[in-house]
């Protein structure tokens, strides 16, 4: 099983581009299932907006079902970008045999888990996003979009590791910060909780760059993927792009049955409208030097890693931290301050102040 970061094809042009990297790097996803995050949904529109409103065009259902795409979550804060198109995504992915977690036209389709049987192995897919995300554009009686409560989501997996006890469950979380390079010292803490409570895997995404992860109790961490194809360029206007640090991509190739971990690294390159993906090459998840690191976490208690944590976060200025999910009071205060904070620096980005990545 392999899980890929965001995936954001706006036209295709874009999806023949992920096609043909895909196509020269067979070898990596053959013989795979493939997990991803689809950062927007399906629309034969584009969006000409300063703001980021993200979509993929139909044709991505090529690239994704070439390498064997079993499910995507939806549950990020770009599935209300265009609400309008869910129905339509939702059948189109369901017609190529690629199921969706994370997002519904209830509450209760959104929150329950995408069962998937794999080489005889049951797996549950559940998928969740941070609300702060999606400050700007709440769930409405259109489609919801799973939010995380930390709570909620531990007795869930309690419940249902209780009911199928030889089940694989996975967590797909969508959280932190944009370029945020560490994931939170509440996301460590939590993910293990998690783990604890009977997931086997728990994937982070959102950040666009890697965040690195570790193994916990026979169970595996991803904090953040990054990006695997984000064509630079094509949305907000033809505004948005990242910094050159964020190219380093990455495949994570996970076994189930013995918990074995491999990291396939590319490059993305843009140049000329041409968006590629080029291999580096394949390591170890445990002793690789380069998913090292992305991962100087590793081993650390948590009391230490969050002083370090505060150290070396990459957004420092004015921004309070987030330790523990049973500081219940405490992160809804920061939750507060932080949707006032994004809703400033969206009305600077719109301005054109500041942009939309930095």
């Amino acid at each position: 099983m392999i899980f890929i970061g965001d995936i954001a094809s706006p036209n295709s042009e874009c999806s023949n581009q992920l096609l043909a990297s895909l196509k020269e790097h067979e070898n990596v996803f053959k013989n795979n299932f493939v997990i991803a995050n689809l950062e927007g949904l399906l629309s034969n529109d584009y969006y000409k907006t300063i703001n980021p409103v993200l979509s993929n065009h139909p044709s991505v259902i090529e690239p994704l079902k070439f390498i064997n795409s079993k499910v995507v979550s939806l549950a990020n804060n770009h599935t209300l970008d265009i609400p309008q198109k869910f129905m339509f995504t939702k059948n189109l992915l369901q017609e190529n045999q690629i199921k969706i977690c994370g997002a519904g036209f209830s509450k209760k389709e959104a929150e329950t888990p995408v069962r998937v049987v794999i080489d005889n192995q049951l797996f549950f897919f559940l998928g969740f996003s941070w609300a702060i995300l999606m400050q700007h554009q709440k769930n409405n009686n259109e489609v919801f979009v799973n939010t995380i409560v930390y709570k909620n989501i531990l007795n869930q997996i309690r419940e249902l590791k209780k009911d199928n006890p030889q089940a694989k469950l996975i967590l797909i979380m969508h959280w932190n910060f944009d370029l945020e390079t560490l994931p939170f010292p509440l996301h460590r803490e939590v993910s293990m909780a998690m783990i604890d409570a009977g997931a086997n895997a728990v994937i982070g995404s959102h950040s666009h760059c890697v965040q690195g992860g570790e193994k916990y109790n026979d169970g595996l961490i991803f904090y953040g993927l990054g990006n695997f194809f984000f064509p630079w360029f094509k949305f907000s206007n033809g505004a948005s792009f990242f910094p050159d640090w964020t190219k380093t991509e990455l495949a994570l190739e996970w076994n189930p049955n013995n918990n074995d971990v491999t990291c396939h690294w590319f490059q993305y390159n843009y140049k000329n409208g041409l968006n590629e993906l080029l291999f580096i090459g394949s390591e170890d998840f445990e002793t690789g030097t380069r998913i090292q690191s992305f991962s100087p976490y590793r081993g650390m208690g948590h009391q230490t890693y969050i002083k370090w944590f505060r150290e070396n976060r990459r957004k420092k200025f004015l921004m309070p931290v987030y330790k523990s999910h049973n500081d219940i009071i405490r992160n809804k205060l920061i939750d507060y301050y932080l949707e006032k904070r994004i809703t400033f620096a969206r009305f600077l980005a719109k301005k054109k102040i500041i942009k939309w990545h930095k």
